[in-house]
């Protein structure tokens, strides 16, 4: 993770989202944020599974009003304030199993922190269209049906993809997993 940090500090954004870090104690976050310059909000994971985190940059100039996490370790929605604007970030990691992906879905309000604007950013877990499937041009159906749904119940555009229609785009990282041991 220190070497992720590194890598960030590089980058001229004020916000870092982060999904499946392993991240499943205080201890091992406390770690990371030394070596990270901003603050850090975690959802911690389950043993080996999951946990999300939001990085700020030292730079970041909104106001925190409020955060809140699942027990799970795969949400973390924080409400910002810039000036009378308000933003609620929600940081996804849904589970694998396809199966599981309709009731986290449907679910996924209960994390909404305002009636004003809102990003949801993160793994996601599925696909509603196949060009965003790396190495593979097979994706579910029910995929496709719970991303439908949750973007017409909550007037959501998939940003990326209506700007870039055919454009591929893919990123990873992986780090060295730790256990806790406290």
């Amino acid at each position: 993770m220190n070497l992720l940090c590194r890598e960030l500090e590089f980058l001229s954004y004020n916000i870092f989202l982060l999904q499946e870090n392993h991240i499943s104690c205080k201890k091992q976050a406390k770690s990371v944020e030394r070596a990270w310059r901003g603050k850090c909000f975690w959802s911690f994971g389950v043993g080996k599974l999951a946990g999300v985190a939001v990085f700020l940059s030292p730079n970041f100039s909104g106001f925190l009003q409020c955060f809140v996490s699942d027990s799970d370790g795969r949400v973390l929605s924080l409400l910002f304030q810039f000036n009378s604007f308000k933003l609620n970030v929600i940081n996804i990691y849904p589970p694998n199993g396809v199966s599981d992906h309709k009731t986290f879905f449907e679910q996924l309000h209960h994390h909404f922190r305002s009636q004003g604007d809102f990003v949801i950013a993160g793994d996601f877990n599925c696909v509603d269209c196949a060009i965003d499937k790396f190495h593979s041009k097979y994706f579910h159906s029910s995929d496709k049906t719970c991303l439908a749904a949750l973007k017409t119940d909550f007037s959501l555009v998939d940003v990326y993809r209506k700007l870039n229609r055919h454009g591929i785009f893919h990123f990873s990282y992986a780090f060295q997993k730790r256990q806790c041991n406290g």
